[in-house]
């Protein structure tokens, strides 16, 4: 439900942003390539944004799949994350952090794996 309510909210965001369009919400149709939504930017360039939301005033680490690493990785300055705090409140937060590989691949971040898929 916060996940969602973080989207939603993010979506409404990203509609708002000055000669942006084809705004597409790929979690809410099914999609999973990496991200949640993706958008065109008034340069023509295609954006991507993963979502991670949280009633917490703040984030202390937030979880990714290996898919979302994936797409984190191969698309660079064009995959952002948008961090929702204090989600389903009347005074949500958020941050935007663009190209969160690079703070990976840079060492400011570290990142370990937290679970494994056993498969039957």
């Amino acid at each position: 439900v916060i996940g969602d309510w973080a989207e939603k909210l993010t979506f409404q965001l990203l509609e708002k942003i000055e000669g942006s369009s084809n705004h597409t919400h790929r979690a809410a149709i099914g999609e999973t390539p990496g991200w949640d939504i993706d958008y065109i930017d008034n340069s023509g360039k295609l954006n991507r944004v993963e979502v991670k939301g949280t009633e917490a005033a703040a984030f202390c680490n937030i979880e990714i799949t290996a898919n979302e690493l994936n797409a984190a990785k191969k698309h660079g300055d064009s995959y952002s994350l948008y961090l929702l705090a204090r989600c389903m409140s009347k005074a949500p937060i958020y941050q935007i952090i663009t190209n969160p590989a690079k703070q990976i691949d840079e060492g400011e971040w570290g990142i370990e794996p937290t679970a494994f898929r056993l498969s039957f």
